[in-house]
């Protein structure tokens, strides 16, 4: 079925005649936010890269022609941020996934992923729909831009920063170590938490998470694809509104997070060492942390790039491909590559130091009432845990209490959750298996637990239903729990993927049903 498309990007609109998955396509090209024609064509090439659509166009002048008489018509406003559809013409979802029918041709990507900004409008055509797309251009379109990263990881960051470490200075000399940490995290909450002028009045906080999810969502299916086609989509350019203007992934979040800590740690070292310290000179020693932190490789980031890198990836939505140091024989994700399985190994942040910290300012939920939700149900848990299991927690007194049991395997939360595509979520947990194997090693050289661990983990990802991953979850369960009979020290890491296990399992006999 043809569809008549027109685009409006400004005052240009434009129009060619596609076939519905051709439509389609162009819908999902809107997850990367194009606002420009140009844009919009380099996005369309995540899915067709050889397409020519932009060069088989032509220009019209009133939106009135965006309507083709009684056939199927689709008019997508860039600057507005709206789709109508019509004549016949079923609107998607703003988010969800398709795959081509039998009966489409294309040359391109075969399954397509809606992950559209939450302010687009997608809706079928009314008797209004000219005048809510016009409304719609002058309101969405004339918004100024603000580029919330030069206040975020600017100056005004660095005064607040140095502001709270000069006024708290002989206090935290006093202090206990756990004081002291008291003392960072209440100068680094008050900063996220604070509304601010140069933010439009919003919090640092709020923008981090905005749209933390989609974007995080959207290199998840790009890490996807790349997986299935065995080629990277193209990313972002440098020049485009979404990589200049755009939200924040999870991994710059986390970041971030890490770098405001590295940031306070700095500042109290420099306040505390220079009894005639002042805020300014403070300032300019603080930005020259945070420019040599930012191209310093990450102590956990598992490769070799640096902060910058890998924020720079995110924000071209460029999933980041593991260095080779995974290449172990005794690795599970090796083994399933060896078997067959998956394409390029990818890097993920899942943020769960910042969870640790037990406190909203710093979660990753982006609502309170959620956050208080999570955090009751984890204390119902915790108070519920197996005695064996809680004996071997690390005591809340010791520093060791706001780190994650992870330390080199770092995965994505929504890697195990229904949306999550398929095969990702037994993925996931393989990379922590995988730490798991090394700590194993580590420890001794009977090769038992090693090859047991492996061999239970081929045979849940070679399961292609419920019923068949059921024995091997079961099979590697009890592998676990040998490894943490064997190891006390093991046990949070075998208990917590004994719980991602039940995950798979629950998402697996829902896809089923």
């Amino acid at each position: 079925m043809a569809c008549l498309v027109t685009i409006r990007a400004g005052q240009e609109m434009r129009q060619w005649p596609l076939d519905e998955w051709t439509t389609f396509v162009v819908l999902a090209a809107l997850s990367a936010e194009p606002e420009t024609f140009d844009e919009l064509a380099e996005a369309i090439r995540r899915y067709l890269p050889e397409h020519r659509l932009l060069e088989q166009d032509q220009q019209v002048t009133r939106l009135e022609q965006a309507v083709s008489g009684d056939g199927p018509w689709c008019l997508v406003d860039l600057a507005g941020r709206t789709v109508v559809g019509g004549g016949g013409f079923e609107v998607p979802e703003a988010q969800g996934a398709y795959e081509v029918d039998e009966h489409d041709q294309t040359d391109g990507f075969q399954l397509v992923w809606l992950d559209t900004p939450p302010d687009w409008v997608f809706q079928q055509a009314e008797e209004d729909w000219q005048q809510v797309t016009a409304e719609r251009a002058e309101a969405v379109g004339g918004r100024s831009r603000l580029d919330t990263r030069e206040v975020l990881f600017g100056r005004p960051l660095l005064e607040h920063l140095a502001a709270g470490v000069m006024a708290g200075i002989a206090e935290y000399r006093e202090a206990s170590k756990k004081q002291q940490w008291e003392l960072t995290n209440k100068i680094h909450a008050t900063w996220l938490m604070a509304p601010r002028d140069d933010l439009n009045g919003r919090t640092p906080r709020q923008l981090l998470l905005a749209d933390r999810e989609r974007i995080t969502r959207d290199l998840e299916h790009r890490a996807h694809q790349w997986s299935m086609q065995r080629f990277a989509p193209p990313a972002l350019s440098r020049d485009s509104l979404a990589y200049r203007f755009g939200g924040f992934g999870t991994t710059e979040v986390v970041l971030y997070y890490d770098l405001v800590r590295s940031l306070l740690d700095e500042a109290w070292r420099g306040a505390d060492a220079e009894s005639g310290a002042t805020d300014e000179r403070l300032i300019e020693q603080l930005a020259a942390h945070r420019d040599q932190w930012l191209v310093t490789q990450h102590e956990n980031g598992g490769g070799p790039e640096t902060p910058s890198e890998l924020i720079e990836s995110e924000r071209r939505r460029m999933p980041v491909t593991s260095d080779g140091s995974h290449l172990d024989c005794d690795c599970p994700i090796c083994q399933v590559e060896v078997a067959g399985g998956f394409g390029p190994m990818f890097m993920w942040f899942d943020g769960h130091h910042l969870e640790l910290e037990d406190e909203f300012a710093f979660s990753l939920i982006e609502s309170r009432e959620e956050w208080q939700w999570e955090h009751a149900d984890c204390q119902e848990l915790s108070e519920a845990m197996d005695p064996k299991q809680a004996e071997q927690q690390v005591p809340p007194e010791t520093d060791d209490s706001y780190g994650s049991a992870w330390q080199s395997s770092f995965v994505s939360e929504t890697a195990m959750s229904p949306d999550a595509p398929p095969g990702t979520a037994v993925l996931a947990l393989g990379f922590r298996l995988a730490e798991l194997v090394n700590d194993v090693k580590q420890r001794s050289n009977d090769r038992t637990h090693v090859e047991a661990l492996n061999e239970a983990y081929l045979k849940l990802h070679a399961a292609q239903s419920a019923l068949v991953m059921q024995p091997a979850a079961e099979l590697l369960c009890e592998q676990l729990e040998a490894v943490a009979d064997e190891y006390p020290d093991l046990v949070s890491k075998s208990a917590d993927l004994q719980s991602c296990l039940q995950e798979v399992l629950r998402h697996s006999h829902s896809n089923d049903s």
